[in-house]
């Protein structure tokens, strides 16, 4: 019976070992930082502002189309929820590692 266990625990710590390893490839494709806005009202331009390493960078976007920006702001969301499950995998590995040390 503990043979059987521990097969279903080693089984669900491969395959949550997998989804950290995907969720962590989709954020290396997704832009770094967050989109910051400077200028005036109507005549705003955008950066990409991340940090590297103790220092924080702008890249320099320019003027963005509402589309564009569209784009930006779903791929920060997407980034904020794969963030998300990619804690809670993380948590799930813990675990289970735990449990198979026992």
């Amino acid at each position: 019976m503990a043979r059987v266990v521990k097969s279903v625990l080693q089984e669900e710590l491969k395959r949550v070992n997998s989804l950290r390893k995907k969720y962590e490839e989709k954020l290396d494709r997704l832009p770094p930082g967050y989109l910051l806005r400077r200028g005036s009202p109507g005549r705003g331009y955008y950066y990409l502002s991340y940090r590297d390493g103790e220092k924080i960078k702008q890249d320099y976007l320019g003027k963005l189309s509402d589309d564009e920006i569209k784009k930006y702001k779903e791929q920060m969301r997407l980034k904020k929820q794969l963030r998300q499950q990619l804690r809670e995998v993380k948590e799930n590995i813990r675990y289970l590692e735990k449990l198979l040390r026992k």
